[in-house]
């Protein structure tokens, strides 16, 4: 922008961007509103941004008095870093319980075997 009044300013910018002249620009209605609604624009941006610098130098001064302690997670530990080392223990897991109960239904069936076979024999 150049230097000058920042109405004039705005004037002589909207109505480049529109593609009209000074003098028309002026006498357009929304002309006045566009202005209006940019002036709060720029004071509302003002008004946040000098905000987020002062709440980031309470922020900085905060910490340099007394840093901030690491927050502990929440709930239980993890049991494992990554997902990968969770399916394979998973997988082991799921591996010796079927193993465990494929002997069982080994002992099982040979029990059952050894029963009908004394019987069988006992009675000839």
């Amino acid at each position: 922008m150049t230097s000058g009044n920042l109405w004039t300013n705005f004037v002589k910018d909207w109505a480049a961007d529109n593609g009209t002249s000074y003098m028309e620009a002026i006498k357009d209605p929304t002309l006045s509103t566009a202005y209006k609604q940019r002036k709060k624009e720029t004071k509302r941006e003002a008004k946040t941004s000098q905000y987020q610098s002062l709440k980031a130098d309470a922020i900085a001064l905060a910490e340099m008095i007394t840093p901030f302690p690491e927050k502990k997670a929440r709930g239980r530990p993890a049991k494992y870093a990554t997902d990968e080392e969770r399916n394979e223990a998973k997988r082991e897991k799921t591996i010796l319980s079927t193993r465990k109960k494929r002997e069982k239904d080994k002992a099982e069936v040979k029990d059952n075997i050894t029963l009908e076979v004394t019987k069988t024999l006992g009675e000839m």
